[in-house]
């Protein structure tokens, strides 16, 4: 269990917070950002070269009643914007808008559902009264979902690199997305294998980009993903009009296909939209 976080209004006691990763004005671009390179080669990699030196997030994809296959998730890309996220591509990421101006969600699986009474005791404890302000929570089928309002940033980033551990389970901080800001989660179908460009910048500021292995093994990349969207409020940024048939740019013109909730209505067959799309900064 950590100790309990000093209330105070400055910046947060550097014994206590890990050294964050630095990030200058001249960081690499969106490509360079997205995972180590080797050395030995600098030619283009493909979807499936970057899985293969991934080590993956395994989830099971329910098929039919009574029957289940493993999925593995390949993180791609995740936002350097993410301060305190630690880079480490197996740790599972929540994308959630928060109910305040600052605040972060810790997930509880369903099988865990009998340690929430000490992870409130240990985030209380963490987290001193006029630093953590409120706590709130949801049910689904996958768990608790609960969501920590703090006083700061600072507050939230050292939430998010210290994770709290009760037993042998380990609780991580996802920070939350900005209520200002609309989130929108697309999940992508045929996907081409291809040299992973950037492709998605110019609909929103991306927050995570995920390729499924789900062959009948999950084992194989068949094509299945989704990728975070963000877009604020208001911002001098004018991005492009999201639709079904999203084109995928590189050396030839490949494409993949995108949907999300409330898209509406859409031709399988000409790729346009007959419903609502995401437009503008909406």
């Amino acid at each position: 269990m950590l100790s309990r976080l000093l209330n105070t209004s400055r910046t947060l006691p550097p014994d206590n917070v890990p050294t964050p990763l630095a990030l200058s004005s001249s960081s690499p671009s969106f490509n360079e950002t997205q995972l180590p390179t080797s050395s030995a080669t600098t030619s283009p990699r493909s979807y499936a070269d970057i899985a293969a030196i991934l080590s993956p997030r395994v989830s099971v994809t329910k098929t039919a009643p009574g029957n289940t296959v493993p999925r593995t998730d390949i993180t791609l890309f995740r936002s350097s914007n993410l301060e305190g996220v630690l880079t480490d591509p197996t740790r599972s990421l929540m994308h959630r808008t928060g109910t305040t101006e600052y605040s972060v969600f810790y997930q509880v699986p369903k099988t865990l559902l009998n340690v929430r009474p000490a992870l409130a005791q240990a985030l209380s404890d963490m987290f001193a009264p006029g630093i953590g302000l409120g706590l709130s929570s949801s049910d689904d089928s996958n768990g608790t979902t609960i969501e920590i309002s703090l006083n700061n940033k600072e507050s939230c980033d050292f939430a998010v690199s210290n994770p709290v551990v009760i037993g042998e389970s380990t609780f991580f901080a996802s920070p939350a997305v900005h209520p200002d800001r609309s989130l929108l989660r697309v999940n992508l179908t045929k996907i081409p294998i291809m040299p992973h460009d950037d492709n998605f910048t110019r609909y929103g500021l991306v927050g995570e980009i995920v390729i499924y292995l789900d062959d009948w093994s999950g084992r194989w990349f068949t094509g299945n993903g989704h990728v975070y969207l963000e877009r604020p409020a208001s911002n001098e940024t004018r991005y492009e009009t999201l639709t079904y048939k999203i084109p995928l740019e590189g050396d030839k013109p490949f494409s993949c296909l995108g949907t999300w909730t409330n898209m509406g209505k859409h031709c399988v067959y000409c790729k346009r939209l007959k419903g609502t799309i995401w437009t503008d900064n909406k």
